[in-house]
């Protein structure tokens, strides 16, 4: 019987309470899913380096899960709390039928552990399908192809899964314990006719606070858009207080000070149930001001680490092909040598043992001078406005660009004498650089003033290698002119771009071992060494692919936990405030309310309890988003609106989803016993 009793209670609460059943085994199968990632390298057919990516991040993965299964442990503890207040009464039935509250307790523990069982294995098993299809993801970040389909399981994360939430339950199983040990009879009986007392009903003191709470706001925004979030300093810290303070004080003041002025309306207050909907909404906010405080907080965070997450990816995903079009670029550092041994790179190389013909079938070399001065000092000397970024002025002979573009096979550019070309491969840079060149600015380089050529776009054909677009801004000037400026004050790199014979991981690394040996030779030569580095194009893809699937995972795994536990509160506050007006909205029925005016009225303040945090937390990701925009567009070029709107769809759905879920159970739950 006592069995029986624990079961049925169970199929109860998953039958009024499936909100906090959903956000459990949700919960359980994002976790496994985004702990599972390294098993899903099965399916895909990837290098030995892409490998050691996956790795990399399932460990990163799992330290931050650590901070989720916190989270999500949080969240579980309070979903408790409300369902054991929710059930005072009939635990105090329990008590005066005889039962102790060691019983009392062991009931409560097999219905928590029966929940946890069910909720446990309906999120693995949604989760082990769900890692599939993020295989598929994971494969499309990394630009590989997936292998003929292979149904993956990976132990790891199921061991962990239950790890995790098993300890999680355990607490939860002490926690129920703990409460009921510490309640008294009379408690419990009567816990349905007691009242959360309000805690601000001064209409002087709301609008005070309120005013005050806008000045906090205000004075955080202005603080962090200053400052941004490159420099994490006083500022960023002075901004979080006040931005917390003045969140905490706005939904404080907001419960007197929304009544009262919509109060001022007599016409809108008095039509329908309007004033039974606001006073409930008045009382709610005015006794959860704190968690609604922080479910804001965390509506922000979340809305900041879906937009992160997809922004990252955007600009990761940028034309790499672009970037680094070639196989290797071999960079040497020490021109003084090529000068004194009146070779090429290709000839030092060769000297030294390397042919670039036995493994390139093209290469061409470029000498790309480094003129010492700043990019800020080029743009600005002629009135232009400040650039968005620094760094210094490069410089490319005409013969050696032309020959980069027929290695494209691209027509040759022709530049008068004394005139100049513009080539970047810097988005931020761009439109300043096409101002520059329709203004036809002139260029001052070492005494001798340079005029804009016929070429009036700007060229972003890569000049080597690179993963991010490292070619700020590089003048392209013709042979002559070149060599009349004082070409011995430069620093000077030789860059060697190769198209290898065969496109094979094995048949370039083995290219590579043969240029290392080269370079460890060098580095052992006492007098004039040649010193030399390289890029590849597949290291650079495999590292940006990393970043890229590092850096979105992350923040949408955070984005996604946060934001479920923000409507899994919402939720649950609601749920168990239809619970409580029971009695009050039966009282309605009874005054001749029709069912249509108190399902409207349910909804409505749903949806307001819903929207308040979510609107001032857009509010806030305004400014957020604003910010880390600038962070982000240091990597390339960001189209945040695409980005606002793909979050905005994710938050919808989940968000909306929840919102739903939890007007459908509060319905049932009011409905008149006969109807139920």
């Amino acid at each position: 019987m006592f069995y029986k009793l624990s079961l049925r209670n169970a199929r109860r609460s998953f039958r009024d309470y499936a909100v906090y059943f959903l956000t459990l085994t949700l919960g359980i199968c994002i976790f496994y899913v985004f702990n599972s990632i390294e098993t899903q390298s099965l399916m895909m057919d990837i290098s030995a380096s892409q490998y050691e990516i996956l790795k990399s991040l399932t460990r990163i993965m799992g330290y931050v899960s650590v901070f989720v299964s916190i989270i999500l442990g949080f969240l579980i503890l309070y979903a408790n709390g409300f369902l054991i207040r929710r059930r005072k009464r009939e635990l105090g039935i329990y008590r005066i039928l005889g039962m102790d509250k060691g019983k009392i307790s062991t009931l409560l523990v097999l219905e928590t552990l029966a929940i946890g069982v069910v909720s446990l294995g309906i999120g693995l098993v949604l989760g082990i399908f769900m890692s599939q299809l993020l295989a598929v993801i994971t494969a499309q970040l990394f630009e590989v192809r997936l292998k003929a389909f292979t149904f993956v399981f990976s132990p790891e994360a199921f061991g962990k899964s239950i790890l995790y939430f098993g300890l999680i339950y355990l607490l939860v199983m002490a926690a129920n314990v703990w409460t009921i040990g510490r309640y008294k009879l009379i408690d419990l009986v009567n816990a349905h006719r007691q009242n959360q007392e309000l805690r601000l009903r001064s209409l002087p003191l709301c609008v005070v606070l309120f005013l005050l709470s806008l000045a906090c706001l205000a004075a955080a925004y202005v603080l962090i858009l200053r400052n941004g979030l490159l420099y994490l300093g006083w500022p960023f810290t002075l901004c979080i207080l006040l931005g917390s303070l003045g969140t905490l004080l706005f939904f404080l003041s907001l419960s007197g000070f929304l009544l009262r002025v919509v109060q001022t309306n007599r016409r809108l207050y008095l039509t329908g149930l309007h004033m039974f909907v606001l006073r409930q909404l008045n009382h709610k906010i005015n006794t959860n001001f704190v968690s609604m405080t922080m479910v804001c907080l965390m509506l922000l965070m979340a809305i900041g680490c879906l937009v992160s997450g997809v922004s990252i990816n955007q600009v990761m995903s940028a034309d790499l092909q672009a970037l680094a079009p070639y196989d290797v670029t071999l960079i040497c550092h020490s021109q003084d040598v090529l000068e004194e041994e009146n070779h090429t790179l290709a000839q030092a190389l060769q000297e030294r043992g390397l042919t670039l013909e036995d493994y390139a079938s093209a290469y061409t070399e470029l000498r790309l001078y480094s003129t010492g001065l700043a990019i800020e000092q080029l743009l600005t000397a002629e009135g232009q406005a400040a650039p968005p970024v620094s760094g210094e002025l490069d410089a490319v002979s005409l013969s050696d660009y032309n020959a980069l573009r027929a290695m494209h096979g691209l027509e040759p550019l022709s530049l008068p004498e004394n005139t100049y070309a513009l080539s970047s491969n810097d988005g931020r840079l761009r439109d300043t650089l096409e101002g520059m060149l329709a203004a036809e600015t002139p260029v001052r380089l070492y005494g001798r003033t340079l005029s804009v050529g016929p070429c009036r776009e700007v060229l972003t054909l890569a000049l080597f290698d690179s993963g991010n677009a490292e070619n700020v801004c590089t003048l392209v000037l013709p042979d002559a002119t070149l060599e009349a400026l004082p070409v011995e004050e430069f620093y000077c790199r030789t860059l060697a771009n190769v198209q290898l014979l065969q496109d094979d991981e094995a048949y370039e690394q083995a290219f590579l071992d043969a240029f290392y040996a080269i370079v460890r030779q060098e580095e052992d030569h006492q007098e004039n060494p040649l010193y030399m580095s390289q890029n590849t194009g597949r290291d650079i893809r495999n590292a940006n692919a990393g970043v890229k699937v590092t850096g979105s995972y992350l923040t949408i795994y955070l984005g996604v936990i946060f934001l479920i536990t923000c409507a899994a509160v919402l939720a649950l506050q609601q749920l168990s405030e239809s619970a409580d007006n029971t009695a009050r909205y039966a009282i309605l029925r009874r005054m001749g309310a029709e069912e249509g005016m108190i399902r409207r009225a349910l909804f409505t303040q749903i949806a307001l309890y819903f929207l308040l945090p979510l609107a001032l937390a857009a509010v806030h990701s305004v400014v957020g988003v604003t910010v880390v925009a600038d962070v982000v567009r240091n990597l390339g070029d960001l189209h945040i609106g695409q980005n606002v709107l793909v979050a905005a769809v994710i938050l919808a759905v989940i968000y909306g989803a929840y919102f739903l879920a939890t007007y459908g159970a509060s319905l049932a739950m009011l409905r008149p016993r006969q109807q139920r």
